[in-house]
This record gives structure tokens, sequence and C-alpha cells, in this order.
């Protein structure tokens, strides 16, 4: 037994050699050989059909059939089916609003990262910083004030 996922956009019937075998999107076991893939109508797909040698698969690897939608042709001098055409006017308001949007984001700083602010030495270790240079200082780091105390209360 060998395995394919067929896939389209849309949840349609997979035809494998003119028959209905199963949905897009999901795996289908078939017999090992060479097979022809199709969705069946609508046509509205592209590659209209798809011949695949099937071997070697499993149901963790299975061959994937990819269809796509078919382009949709555009009339030429026209605009686009569905949409009416823009008044003039219409047109510059549209524009006018992007860029009074765009302004503000920039304005903003939108998108911009901010500057992590400076991170303080911990208590700790300002303090042995601190000890350790009274400590090099002549009179082994104590003041003037302290030496005399220290001599006062002997």
């Amino acid at each position: 037994m060998e395995f394919v996922l067929v896939t389209f956009p849309a949840l349609r019937a997979v035809r494998m050699d003119g028959a209905q075998q199963g949905q897009t999107g999901q795996i289908i076991g078939v017999q090992r050989g060479t097979h022809l893939f199709d969705l069946g109508s609508p046509q509205d797909y592209a590659p209209p059909r798809v011949q695949a040698v099937v071997a070697n698969t499993t149901q963790m690897q299975p061959l994937v059939i990819p269809f796509q939608p078919a382009a949709l042709p555009v009339p030429v001098g026209g605009p686009p089916p569905g949409r009416a055409p823009m008044a003039e006017g219409e047109r510059s308001l549209r524009a006018g609003k992007r860029s009074a949007k765009k302004a503000a984001a920039r304005k903003k700083g939108a998108g911009r990262k901010k500057a992590a602010p400076a991170r303080k030495k911990p208590a700790r270790k300002q303090a042995s910083r601190k000890r350790a240079t009274k400590a090099t200082r002549p009179g082994g780091g104590r003041s003037k004030k302290a030496t005399r105390g220290a001599t006062r209360r002997r």
C-alpha cells in the first residue's frame, strides 16, 4: 500500500484514474504504480491533471500532489471584475488618508525598538569596590576620625 496527499486550497473530491478516491487534504491509500490524478469538475484548477509514479511512500511521508486555483482571465482595457471604477476625487481622498496614517505612524515611532535602560550594578559589587579602595589608602583605609576614635577607646 502506498500513500498520496492531494493539496488544493478548497475541499474538493480527488479522482484517481477517473474514479473518486477521497478528498483534498486527506491521505489516500493507493496501489503502487503510475496513476492519473485530477479534481473533477468544475475545472477551475491547474494543472488539469497530474500523472505520478507512486512508490516507496509511507503514511508519515506520502507523495504530495499539489493543485492550484486557475488564474482568472483579466479583461483587456477595463477594471478588474467586481470592482467599480473610482471617481477622480475618491482616488485623491484615499491617497490622502493613507499618507496621513503613514505620517502618524512615523511620528509615533511605530515599528521602532526602544533602547533598553542602562543597568545598574548590584549594590554588593559597588560596596566591595569601595572597601577595596579604602583599604589601599594610607592608614589601613580608616579615616582620621576613625583612627582617633580607635586610639581613644584603648
